[in-house]
């Protein structure tokens, strides 16, 4: 005997097909969603140059742009997404990922920065610091053009600074202080008008700052100016004084040139130390911050 199918039943089964193609249609997208091949290689073989491997929470099933990578999970300031990378999944009617940030912080890597590195063209955030690496700068640095911050201070990496990195005018933060770089810093940096923060102390370069960083008018922190660029504050020569605003200026024994830069808000100089301290470039339109300690000057 053939039971009748009544309304309410073909109503359900209705809804329960409806059910299982969003559920196929959205399980179909997301596998489609996969890393781009070349990043794919490039991913693997920088982490195992370096002796590291991908965290499961985002390389779920050999997949790199999953998991965490491609939800809300923080990368910044998640010490268990380390290494971690983030990424991008909108292109190619969101069936391609691109890898768009990339964070070995602080792992003790040793080596040297890989020429694979440069096969991530869409990566905007770029996080080495604190880390053993060795060697230069790679040029190819300068062709990463959606790069907005760059962090590669506190290793060992030496050189000069290439001048490719003045491309990056996408670039809001540079960090590289503390390193063995050599030369100085390329006037190629006054492209960088983006740029908002800038640390460069203990860089172990040499002569003049160039006149172009004038350009960086978006500048907010300018962290440690080394020793021998020229930064100078005349202090007054062999006698102290102080001017209208009560700002001390202790007595020295050098005669320094006309200074690039000059103190906007502290009222005692103590020479040899200085901290936090807000300058002003002559022609700069906006205040910075630079950040200094008595290591970075002698006889100033």
């Amino acid at each position: 005997m053939v039971v009748p199918e009544s309304p309410l039943m073909r109503y359900f089964g209705v809804i329960l097909i409806l059910c299982l193609l969003i559920l196929s249609s959205a399980g179909t997208a997301t596998a489609q969603a996969t890393t781009n091949k070349t990043e794919l290689v490039a991913l693997n073989t920088i982490l195992g140059r370096w002796g590291k491997s991908a965290n499961s929470n985002w390389n779920i099933s050999g997949e790199p742009c999953s998991g965490w990578a491609i939800d809300s999970t923080d990368l910044d300031n998640n010490q268990e997404f380390n290494p971690g990378i983030k990424c991008d999944c909108s292109y190619n009617s969101n069936k391609t990922c691109h890898i768009v940030k990339l964070k070995v912080y602080s792992l003790d890597v040793v080596g040297s920065i890989p020429d694979e590195l440069q096969n991530l063209t869409y990566l905007s955030n770029l996080q080495l610091a604190q880390n053993y690496l060795t060697g230069p700068v790679p040029a190819f640095i300068g062709n990463m053009t959606p790069m907005q911050y760059l962090s590669i201070g506190i290793n060992a990496l030496s050189g000069p600074i290439p001048k490719e990195l003045g491309n990056l005018r996408n670039l809001i933060s540079l960090g590289m202080g503390i390193n063995n770089f050599s030369g100085s810093i390329p006037d190629e940096f006054g492209n960088l008008t983006n740029l908002q923060q800038l640390y460069i102390d203990s860089l172990g370069l040499s002569g003049e700052l160039p006149k172009t960083l004038s350009n960086l008018k978006n500048m907010k922190i300018l962290s440690k100016i080394p020793v021998d660029s020229s930064f100078a504050i005349r202090c007054g020569g062999a006698r102290s004084l102080t001017a209208q605003d009560t700002t001390v200026y202790q007595s020295d024994n050098v005669n320094l040139s006309a200074a690039s830069y000059y103190v906007t808000g502290i009222t005692f100089l103590p020479v040899g130390t200085f901290i936090y301290v807000p300058v002003m470039h002559k022609d700069f339109n906006k205040y910075s911050s630079l950040i200094l300690t008595y290591s970075d000057y002698t006889n100033s």
